[in-house]
């Protein structure tokens, strides 16, 4: 049998350098190379992980910037044709009060010559009230 009490690691002995006061002072750095040498090998450090991190994040805000870029630069365009195609009715618009203004003017002398006997707006009134437009003097 041997000297030393056997440890929970799967029946082995703990060594001899761990267990003296010297070994446990000369096992610390040896840890800590260990684990030095592990990320070093296998896994990244804590700055390799906040680079990584910083670019991944950095992308999300570059295309976030340029989505909304483009949407407002779309919105933009939008705008500027709506202004145009209210310009356009304001224009359409106009032109047809003038156009009814002149209509109603016409159909008020009609109306006018019509009531004094003339047999030409008389038929032209009738025909009208046919359809279903009735035109009035001015000022009634």
């Amino acid at each position: 049998m041997s000297d030393h009490p056997p440890s929970s690691m799967s029946g082995r002995t703990a060594s001899p350098a761990r267990t003296g006061p010297a070994g446990a002072a000369g096992s610390r750095p040896a840890a800590a190379g260990q684990s030095r040498s592990v990320r070093a090998a296998g896994g990244r450090s804590s700055s390799g992980l906040d680079i990584g991190l910083f670019i991944v994040l950095l992308l999300i805000l570059i295309v976030i910037f340029a989505q909304t870029a483009r949407d407002s630069f779309q919105l933009n365009r939008d705008r500027l044709m709506l202004k145009d195609r209210i310009e356009q009715q304001v224009e359409t618009l106009d032109e047809a009060q003038k156009v009814r203004a002149q209509l109603e003017a016409i159909a008020g002398d009609t109306a006018t010559l019509a009531e004094a006997g003339n047999p030409n707006a008389i038929q032209l009134r009738d025909f009208l009230a046919q359809k279903g437009v009735t035109i009035r003097p001015p000022g009634r």
